[in-house]
């Protein structure tokens, strides 16, 4: 999902961290549903 930058960049935990939050709020919503 992440592209070479992104593991090089300067954030490369918090784009993790993020896309985990994402991961799981959109996984929820489909539960809810």
């Amino acid at each position: 999902m992440f592209s070479g930058e992104t593991s090089v960049g300067d954030f490369p935990v918090n784009a993790v961290r993020i896309m985990a939050e994402t991961a799981f709020e959109a996984e929820s919503a489909l539960l809810m549903t």
